[in-house]
């Protein structure tokens, strides 16, 4: 299948993702989600949804469909609201809190890929690496 940036599931699949792993997070906690996926996005040459569709990058995305995600996510009070930031994504008007991260994690866990570095930026409960890829 091919990923058109125009196309209204791919906008709902991201802001999807962007819920499921920051939605408790607030505003600026869902911001940050989506720099990792358009920083991820610039480095990969990919589309936003070829990013979150790269297997085992997102866990909200582990073992589940990402239909039943996007179906699930966008019952969410924070789900308009991850649709506007997907529009900023688009416009490349995101405020670059994360210093061009390309990954994150819950700032309680510390998994095997970021043993070895220390976060570029703390936002909220999530911790954000810029890793050499």
């Amino acid at each position: 299948m091919t990923w058109n940036l125009s196309t209204q599931y791919e906008k709902r699949l991201v802001a999807a993702v962007i819920v499921a792993e920051a939605g408790g997070e607030g505003y600026k906690g869902m911001q940050a989600v989506a720099e990792v996926i358009s920083q991820r996005s610039i480095e990969d040459h990919f589309t936003f949804a070829q990013v979150v569709l790269d297997k085992r990058q997102f866990s909200c995305l582990n073992n589940v469909h990402h239909s039943d995600l996007v179906r699930r996510m966008s019952q969410r009070e924070t789900f308009q609201t991850a649709l506007r930031i997907v529009g900023q994504m688009e416009l490349k008007r995101l405020p670059g809190m994360t210093n061009k991260a390309n990954h994150f994690t819950r700032s309680s866990e510390k998994p095997s890929w970021a043993k070895k570095t220390k976060p570029v930026a703390i936002i909220g409960k999530h911790s954000f690496y810029r890793l050499k890829r």
